[in-house]
């Protein structure tokens, strides 16, 4: 397979984009439930994610898979859910970290609107991961993800 340079590859993904946001505005309230059901159900049923202490899940924006189910069930099972926390948002230079599930009522929302853990709850290192749950907004033919494209 020859190598994209990375114009062309950032083209792709665009095209790629703009696919998946049609597919998705065409979907009904209820065909994203029942795909947000059957998603959590089968996530609960993988042996990494059954074996896991400490999952890294995303709470849920725009027309992603909704994962509260899993994260709530996760937690109130006695397990640890970090959920990722935006500390830069910088062109080129995105960063985030994981925080401490603590409850609905512990989220709050930044300034773009992301539902996230408060300032205090504890930091969970990359390391106390066993499991990470991350949005795609969509895969190409390959498998491999493609995100929103803002670098995270």
């Amino acid at each position: 397979m020859m190598d994209l340079d990375a114009t062309t590859r950032e083209r792709k993904k665009t095209t790629l984009r703009e696919r998946f946001a049609a597919y998705r505005a065409g979907l009904s309230r209820d065909e994203r439930a029942r795909w947000s059901a059957q998603t959590v159900e089968r996530l609960q049923a993988l042996p990494e994610i059954r074996a896991a202490r400490t999952v890294h899940c995303y709470w849920p924006q725009g027309g992603e898979i909704d994962t509260r189910a899993f994260v709530e069930a996760f937690h109130a099972s006695g397990g640890a859910v970090a959920l990722p926390v935006v500390t830069s948002f910088a062109e080129g230079t995105p960063a985030m970290t994981a925080r401490r599930y603590e409850g609905r009522t512990s989220l709050r929302e930044n300034r773009w609107g992301l539902a996230e853990p408060a300032d205090d709850a504890p930091v969970i290192s990359p390391g106390a991961l066993d499991a990470v749950v991350v949005p795609a907004f969509g895969a190409g033919k390959n498998g491999h993800r493609v995100g929103h494209g803002r670098g995270f």
